[in-house]
């Protein structure tokens, strides 16, 4: 249907207008740091309109709230990058492609998978080791 493809046409062609956040942003925080001396961190773009209250407690909350905006965008995108794999797929198998499940795992899952399945460890033990190593 036409819905389907407009819905399709935009998971492919942001625009300009879909990268100027990006921009905004890393432009804000390279000037702050360069000319002002801030450390590179999202509490500081916020520093022309609240002042010295980002070293406060409203600091705290911006830098919590960025990073939860990050973790739910990066979540959607995998979820979105997964729906279309899927619809690939069934397309290419003329409908009787079944392994749905198994595209969103390796995504997610893959890592605590892969960790449970050499060691012998719980899943959940197997996640928290390859956070950490990809944390360090």
């Amino acid at each position: 249907t036409r819905a389907e493809h407009a819905v399709m046409v935009t998971f492919f062609h942001w625009g300009l207008h879909g990268w100027i956040p990006y921009t905004v942003v890393g432009a804000l925080i390279a000037i702050l740091s360069y000319r002002r001396g801030f450390p590179m961190s999202m509490r500081f773009t916020m520093y022309p309109l609240i002042g010295e209250m980002v070293y406060g407690i409203l600091g705290d909350m911006i830098e919590i709230l960025s990073i939860l905006c990050t973790i739910f965008g990066v979540c959607t995108s995998l979820g979105l990058g997964a729906m279309q794999i899927n619809k690939g797929m069934v397309r290419l198998d003329r409908g009787t492609y079944l392994g749905k499940d198994y595209i969103g795992c390796t995504g997610s899952e893959g890592p605590g998978d892969a960790c449970e399945g050499n060691t012998g460890m719980s899943e959940d033990k197997g996640v928290q080791i390859c956070i950490i190593i990809g944390i360090t």
